[in-house]
């Protein structure tokens, strides 16, 4: 379902995710916690996520681009306390961009 945001301008943090069969345990560890943590961080709007048997897209939208810096110190710490989510790091590519514009 698509999230509701406010008038751009805002920004988007879309993550891109290729899961392979060993690995969904360790990119569902992520996304709960991605799912968990955002709504209460200062500056979410928030949250889109599409999941294939071997992609998963999550957006989140965010008010600043400080507010998306702040909230990601505290996926690293995640991931540093998690070992096995370096995984999902190396076959993941996270994306910044801003919203000028949004379409009917």
């Amino acid at each position: 379902m698509p999230a509701t945001t406010p008038n751009p301008p805002y920004y988007s943090l879309a993550f891109t995710t290729i899961v392979s069969p060993g690995t969904f345990e360790v990119f569902t560890k992520l996304i709960e916690f991605v799912k968990e943590s955002a709504p209460k961080a200062r500056g979410f709007l928030g949250l889109e996520e599409a999941m294939g048997q071997k992609e998963w897209i999550t957006i989140l939208y965010w008010a600043d681009r400080e507010a998306i810096d702040e909230w990601s110190k505290g996926l690293r710490l995640f991931a540093a306390k998690h070992p096995t989510l370096m995984m999902a790091f190396l076959s993941s590519k996270a994306r910044i961009a801003k919203v000028e514009k949004a379409l009917p």
